[in-house]
């Protein structure tokens, strides 16, 4: 995939899934997530 078609997004403290006040919390939250989606051009004939 060329780096043109890619977008990169951080989110650091704005969108945690677990609360940073425990460790297992601190854990649960340095993670990657991958999203793809595939644009289709429709021609009508």
């Amino acid at each position: 995939v060329a780096s043109d078609r890619m977008v990169l997004k951080g989110h650091s403290y704005d969108n945690p899934v677990a609360t940073n006040a425990t460790p297992q919390g601190r854990f649960l939250n340095q993670r990657v997530e991958i999203n793809s989606s595939i644009k289709v051009q429709k021609t009508v004939r």
